[in-house]
């Protein structure tokens, strides 16, 4: 399946999502500033859901993805109804706002999903790197209420 993207595409997360990934982030940040980090799975209605994968890092305020462990969850959906759309994690002490170094090294398959613990706020990101100097936008995320089933 393609990656296409339509730039008035809307995405939906669930309360119950962002309450895991507050509470997760939250123990994380107060560990020792790190983060947590992901993968979003997206499904046909656009309804996202978070799966955490370990945080490889052992930096405070650093993330990192193992390809291992992309593949691993990867190859569990393969026979279901959600595909991957890119990755998440949390920004312990700064807003939800792409880094210098999220845009160099975040944005699996483009799009990032970015938690700020202090202002308790989740925003989601696209960058395509491949665009002189890169493009940076921001996607539509409504938390909370999901979008019902078309009518048959």
């Amino acid at each position: 399946m393609g990656q296409s993207h339509k730039r008035s595409e809307t995405y939906f997360l669930s309360a119950a999502q962002l309450a895991w990934l507050r509470k997760e982030a939250r123990r994380a940040q107060r560990i020792d500033q790190r983060e947590v980090c992901g993968l979003i799975l997206v499904n046909t209605l656009n309804h996202l859901s978070l799966s955490a994968l370990e945080n490889r890092s052992r930096s405070p305020g650093a993330f990192e993805l193992h390809l291992a462990d992309v593949n691993a969850t990867r190859t569990q959906l393969e026979s279901g109804k959600k595909r991957v759309l890119g990755s998440f994690h949390s920004h312990p002490i700064s807003e939800a706002v792409p880094s210098a170094g999220d845009r160099a090294r975040a944005f699996y398959l483009g799009v990032e999903l970015i938690y700020d613990v202090c202002a308790d706020s989740a925003r989601l990101w696209r960058y395509r790197q491949r665009e002189r100097g890169g493009r940076l936008e921001e996607l539509m995320l409504i938390v909370g209420r999901l979008r019902n089933r078309p009518a048959k």
